[in-house]
């Protein structure tokens, strides 16, 4: 399982005027085309839901729920049908990771990673560099992971 960041759904569906949408949109099409499975988190959802939702309709924001997950064919975890309460995270915790200087945003992620996908192979973001050595799973970018796909 690869988890995948707000910023590349972000990215693809906000800024295509962005200097990595190429690159962005390249490696959502391969993730896509692949077989490995692909996540975000319950946050990650609600972020872009809310950064999309600016530019929406109320009726078009109340759909994303269910298009993001299908659009991106990746799995919400927790799955908010079974798990309705936001995040699944204790407080406690929280503020642990945000005494470690980590946003609120990130710590319920690295949070949801944890406790829902302890097995995942990746976190893939554009700001990898602020969840290194906090996951228990790699952070990487996506052009890291573009390229270790070209690998020979």
């Amino acid at each position: 399982m690869i988890v995948l960041d707000s910023d590349l759904l972000v990215i693809d569906l906000r800024y295509p005027a962005d200097a990595r949408y190429g690159v962005n949109r390249q490696v959502l099409d391969a993730l896509q085309l692949g077989s490995i499975p692909l996540a975000i988190t319950c946050h990650t959802l609600l972020e872009v839901i809310g950064v999309v939702s600016f530019n929406s309709t109320s009726a078009r924001t109340l759909d994303l729920p269910a298009k993001i997950p299908a659009w991106y064919a990746v799995e919400v975890l927790p799955d908010p049908s079974t798990h309705p309460l936001y995040g699944g995270c204790s407080i406690v915790d929280l503020v642990q990771r945000m005494a470690r200087r980590c946003s609120l945003g990130d710590a319920v992620g690295m949070e949801q990673i944890m406790l829902f996908a302890p097995k995942a192979t990746c976190f893939l973001s554009w700001n990898a560099r602020y969840f290194q050595g906090q996951l228990g799973i790699p952070a990487i970018t996506p052009e890291e992971w573009l390229r270790q796909q070209l690998a020979p």
